[in-house]
């Protein structure tokens, strides 16, 4: 069968965290915003001030470090000492993540409240657990997606830019992985078909992305998000999320199993693994020649890693990349694709993702 998932509701626009308990409201009384130490310096206050003017009220835990199972089990059992109604997860990708294994652990409602649009994570059911190294341990899915979204525009325009980079390295490769998952008959985040709809929404994102990012960049770091830049936020964490999850991924995103063992490459963002994924993934590809080519020559102007030189490792030639392979050939992923990649092939394209053309 064909599935398609969704938060319950999505809220964005300037100063949306001041209308706090209206957006709230039907979540409950007491929240306990989850999110590290520095979001919490700047974002308790405010969430505290508009959840007050409803008689609300919010408790922060805060953590420092990896995103780890030991952290998430000690995050919980800090909250469960007292009775809330909602989690609100806060932050970057980190942050959210956090809130969300916790709500998932403690079967609560979720708020998602992203501080940048460096990841489409607000919107999904999944979230990623590490090591103490930065190397994934796991992937793992709520029973439902938030229940709220809250995309504050005025916090993510006064983010620093290359946080946005991040969030468009991301999702600019959501239509390929949607696309090619839907080709070879694969399965979504929901372990079933892609819709039509969810293949729409990666194709919309990755128009709206060609047409805004390189404005919204311009605009970033400013605290005054333009048209151009809710319009990019939109695409990163909207219409990549609901593309990803519910579309599917493939190449792109399952090299994120094997580029953290490179040397190098383990605390590298995820969205810049992923824009340097995709050039691998077209490189693979028989019918997306043109596409490579288009896409090699706009990241630059984004500032989006083309090649393992460009994530700065120095000499890709030079480096033994079978053990990576293997990783990279378990990613369930893989199986979204028009054929079956051999290793030799795929360690050939990581090493040289230009296009023939180019």
């Amino acid at each position: 069968m064909q599935v398609f998932g969704s938060p319950g509701r999505y809220y964005q626009g300037k100063d949306l965290v001041q209308r706090l308990d209206e957006l709230s409201a039907y979540l409950g009384n007491k929240a306990a915003l989850v999110t590290d130490q520095k979001v919490a310096g700047f974002l308790t206050s405010p969430v505290q001030t508009a959840l007050a003017k409803r008689g609300a009220t919010v408790s922060a835990y805060t953590f420092d470090g990896e995103l780890t199972q030991d952290l998430v089990d000690q995050l919980a059992a800090q909250i469960a000492i007292t009775t809330h109604d909602f989690v609100i997860a806060a932050g970057g990708g980190k942050g959210v993540d956090a809130g969300k294994a916790v709500a998932h652990k403690l079967g609560l409602p979720l708020m998602t409240l992203p501080t940048a649009a460096s990841t489409d994570s607000p919107t999904s059911k999944n979230y990623v657990l590490y090591d103490e190294n930065h190397r994934m341990t796991g992937v793992f899915h709520m029973d439902r997606n938030p229940d709220t979204v809250l995309v504050d525009t005025s916090i993510l325009a006064s983010a620093p830019p290359i946080l946005l980079k991040y969030g468009i390295g991301d999702a600019i490769a959501k239509k390929f992985e949607a696309r090619q998952c839907a080709w070879a008959s694969g399965r979504n985040m929901f372990g079933e078909r892609p819709t039509a709809t969810a293949l729409a929404l990666a194709n919309a994102c990755y128009d709206t992305l060609r047409i805004n990012a390189e404005a919204a960049l311009q605009c970033a770091g400013s605290g005054d998000p333009n048209p151009a830049f809710e319009a990019t936020v939109e695409a990163t964490i909207l219409m990549a999320g609901l593309g990803f999850e519910s579309g599917g991924l493939s190449i792109a995103h399952a090299l994120t199993r094997g580029l953290p063992f490179i040397p190098g490459l383990g605390a590298a963002p995820h969205g810049f693994l992923i824009s340097y994924g995709l050039m691998v993934q077209l490189k693979l590809e028989r019918n997306a020649a043109a596409e490579h080519v288009d896409l090699w020559n706009w990241l630059p102007r984004v500032g989006l890693p083309r090649s393992l030189q460009d994530l700065g490792v120095p000499d890709p030639e030079g480096l033994d990349l079978d053990l990576v392979a293997e990783k990279i050939a378990a990613a369930p992923h893989m199986a979204n694709f028009e054929r079956k990649i051999s290793h030799a092939e795929l360690i050939t394209a990581m090493k040289n993702p230009a296009p023939n053309e180019a």
